[in-house]
């Protein structure tokens, strides 16, 4: 909406900010998720009238969020005077995280399920990483890291699932291929991704994707 580049008493205002870490978000790593109900996060703004913003917002609205983020915002001004301001987000819808854009790559090759069954893991060969820094990787033989893959199989909704030993223990892997969905988290169905774990993961956090 066109403005004279001040945020007008009672509008909305809707822009694409980018979120900016802040002193107090070192204990969490840059993690939104673990603040209060009721906080305010600087964004740089793109195309709003002004190039920083502080918004109280609901953490509900932006749960498990991160520094670096690029959103978009609807913004109400509820009071307005010559000295203050009172400004707080109505609403929030992420664009694109890092990750994404780490995992752009690579992510389309088509797994062939066949070969992996019978011990070639070329097309899930290289580097699978998540959000929690955690890596897979693989070569056409196997495991590369991670552990040694003892059996494998087909999962009743086309995911192929492994065993792997880590000595004298082991846990379960398994890979879904573009258009499978992981029935119990959110994932990115156009790219291939890995779950793994001696439990199954609750948060989509835990997904691995194709980085190399």
């Amino acid at each position: 909406m066109e403005n004279d580049g001040r945020l007008k008493t009672g509008q909305l205002y809707r822009f694409t900010a980018e979120l900016i870490r802040q002193s107090f978000w070192g204990e969490y790593n840059g993690n939104l998720q673990q603040l209060s109900s009721y906080y305010s996060v600087w964004v740089r703004a793109s195309n709003a009238p002004i190039t920083g913003i502080e918004i109280p917002i609901k953490k509900s609205l932006i749960k498990g969020w991160k520094e670096g983020m690029t959103a978009t915002f609807t913004v109400k001004i509820a009071e307005d005077s010559e000295h203050f301001q009172y400004r707080f987000a109505t609403d929030a819808t992420l664009i694109t995280t890092p990750t994404e854009e780490k995992h752009t790559e690579n992510t389309t090759q088509e797994i062939d399920t066949q070969a992996i069954l019978h011990g070639d893991y070329s097309s899930v060969a290289g580097t699978w990483r998540n959000e929690l820094g955690h890596e897979i990787v693989f070569n056409k033989n196997g495991l590369v890291k991670g552990g040694q893959i003892y059996k494998s199989g087909i999962g009743s909704d086309g995911q192929i699932g492994f065993s792997v030993s880590t000595g004298p223990t082991g846990y379960g892997m398994s890979v879904y291929p573009i258009g499978i969905t992981i029935k119990w988290i959110d994932s990115d169905l156009s790219k291939n991704r890995i779950i793994a774990g001696q439990t199954a993961p609750n948060s989509s956090e835990q997904v691995f994707y194709k980085i190399d």
